[in-house]
């Protein structure tokens, strides 16, 4: 890769959209025509297949449960018990109800974002 690269490691993907386009590909090393074979294989060796890294599922009961373990889900838990305590049984259960309505939402987005997430990998072309 050329030494521009290397000084610009710290560009994000936001920082490369902005400029035009010949000077990516000045900072890539490449044309408009893509690597020579020769390049890729380098790049290949150097940096490995472009791949996307699939990371092991979590199960679905770890995943709804992580979302009553959080440090504010345990705040929320000690605040309700302190309220039992101190007598105020109504404000500990609506600690508890929005702590517990939280988490099923949370869990819903996430299973959500998973479904589309997966979707997406699927379209990806295998080659």
């Amino acid at each position: 890769m050329s030494e521009q690269v290397q000084r610009d490691a710290k560009k994000t993907p936001q920082d490369y959209a902005k400029e035009p386009v010949a000077s990516v590909y000045n900072d890539f090393g490449t044309s408009a025509a893509g690597l020579t074979s020769d390049e890729a294989a380098k790049r290949l060796r150097q940096y490995g297949p472009n791949e996307i890294q699939k990371s092991k599922k979590q199960s679905q009961l770890k995943a709804f449960l992580k979302n009553f373990t959080s440090l504010m889900a345990w705040l929320l838990w000690v605040g309700g018990i302190i309220a039992v305590v101190a007598g105020m049984m109504e404000l500990g259960i609506a600690i508890w109800a929005v702590n517990i309505i939280n988490g099923v939402f949370s869990f819903w987005q996430e299973h959500a974002a998973q479904k589309a997430t997966d979707s997406l990998m699927k379209m990806l072309r295998r080659t």
